[in-house]
């Protein structure tokens, strides 16, 4: 890795006409580019400015001003910019393709052994890297706003950053007068992704009238020493930012809601402090119907709950108000032709895994209960429904025998020689109660809550 010297910044605003600053404070000759002369002045302004109020301080003499103007210069041509420079640090707005399309000319243009560095607060590295040839040479510069006054500059490193990159980032940023933290590439790093539930929760408190503004960013000043509020550090940040983060968090790692689920995935595990693993089939758009997804999740969650020795039981349950499962998802029926149904069949069944689960399984019933959805609660050794709970083995109606063992089970829980479950096997009539089934002797209960 080469020493740096000169440095382009790409993107003359907030950031980066502070991250110029501090390099051109540092000795080096810096290149400020922006798409327009407009953007370029105006940058290169706020810099002047900057530098007469450190002077009115006593931060900065004259010549230090004078000097660090003299090694600044503007561009409005990226690809001069980027030229002959030893560092460029892009500082254009938190969007992936604007950052894609920056780093495809960046990397066509600067030397193979130029250090390349994105500013962004919350973006994958690893996927910027993607327009960057040679990506070992990539990764984030993350300075804190406003840059000549913050000390932190996060040093991101993604999958193919190498160590000689690394440790380049991290002594420039000392060079700089900073103090770095090396933090691995995930949705957030390690400050936004922090910093954002602390501002998101701050707004959510402005908007409940828990408090004031002011006092809200004043318990946090005073109570634990932040330099700043939460809403004034918002304000500075801009609530464009703040916004944009928070989307991509939401996008990456889930809800920024700590009453929602915290991921999309079709099976949800939570292990409990009294022993019971809770499985939460969480398709509530598609009634928690059955997809391949769901029954592999759910044979390896079984299979790994069978050994954990904290779990004594497990519950399942479905998400949202109006099913447990209605049976299986059809739509992916379609998508497969004959032969790949057939070997979805072959497979082993995760009704056969919760039947002969070695501990106690608990189907807690709501909704619909169809098809599927009655097998697998069939297979579990407890059912524990409420009123609004209609079982169903719907398929029969059509002529399709259901292909999980629901049938048998019916007859081997209360007996083959009562006429009910006999009619509702043959039958499938739609739909029984919670109540109804309870009065077979199938081990279930109803209630109302």
């Amino acid at each position: 890795m080469r020493d740096i010297e000169t440095v382009a910044v790409v993107g003359a605003g907030t950031m980066g006409h502070g991250i110029a600053q501090v390099c051109a404070a540092a000795g080096c000759d810096v290149r400020l580019y922006d798409v327009d002369e407009a953007a370029v002045q105006a940058g290169l302004d706020r810099i002047r400015g900057n530098l007469e109020k450190g002077i009115a301080r006593g931060k900065v003499t004259e010549p230090e001003r004078d000097g660090s103007l003299a090694r600044l210069s503007g561009s409005t041509d990226l690809t001069a910019a980027s030229t002959g420079a030893d560092l460029v640090v892009e500082a254009a707005p938190e969007s992936m393709a604007l950052k894609e399309k920056i780093f495809t000319e960046v990397a066509a243009a600067a030397p193979s052994d130029a250090l390349l560095a994105t500013n962004t607060s919350s973006l994958s590295i690893a996927r910027i890297a993607e327009a960057v040839t040679q990506p070992q040479r990539f990764l984030g510069m993350h300075f804190f706003n406003p840059v000549h006054i913050m000390a932190l500059v996060e040093v991101v490193w993604g999958p193919d950053t190498s160590d000689e990159a690394r440790d380049a980032a991290v002594a420039f940023a000392r060079r700089l007068g900073k103090e770095p933290i090396v933090v691995k590439d995930a949705p957030g790093f390690a400050s936004s992704r922090l910093g954002v539930v602390l501002g998101m929760e701050a707004i959510r408190m402005v908007e409940q009238e828990v408090a004031s503004p002011e006092d809200i960013d004043k318990a946090m000043e005073l109570g634990y020493r932040h330099p700043m509020g939460p809403l004034k550090l918002t304000d500075l940040v801009g609530l464009d930012v703040r916004l944009g983060i928070a989307e991509y968090l939401h996008e990456t790692l889930g809800s920024d809601d700590p009453g929602d689920d915290m991921t999309d995935a079709p099976v949800l595990l939570e292990k409990r402090a009294d022993h019971i693993a809770l499985i939460t089939l969480n398709r509530p758009e598609k009634l928690n119907a059955l997809n391949a997804d769901v029954r592999t999740r759910l044979k390896d969650l079984f299979a790994e709950l069978a050994t954990d020795e904290d779990v004594r039981a497990v519950v399942i349950h479905g998400a949202g108000e109006k099913a447990f499962v209605a049976g299986a998802d059809i739509t992916e029926f379609a998508a497969r032709t004959a032969e790949e149904q057939r070997e979805v069949y072959r497979q082993p069944r995760i009704y056969e895994a919760v039947a002969d689960f070695p501990k106690p399984v608990i189907a807690a019933l709501h909704g619909f209960c169809i098809g599927g959805g009655s097998e697998l609660a069939l297979a579990c050794d407890v059912r524990v429904a409420d009123r609004t709970t209609r079982i169903s083995q719907a398929e029969i109606r059509i002529g399709l025998i259901p292909g999980g063992g629901g049938t048998q089970r019916l007859a081997r829980l209360v007996g083959e020689t009562s006429w009910k479950p006999k009619k509702h096997t043959v039958s499938g009539w739609w739909t029984y109660s919670p109540t109804k089934v309870a009065a077979w002797s199938v081990r279930s209960t109803s209630h109302d809550g």
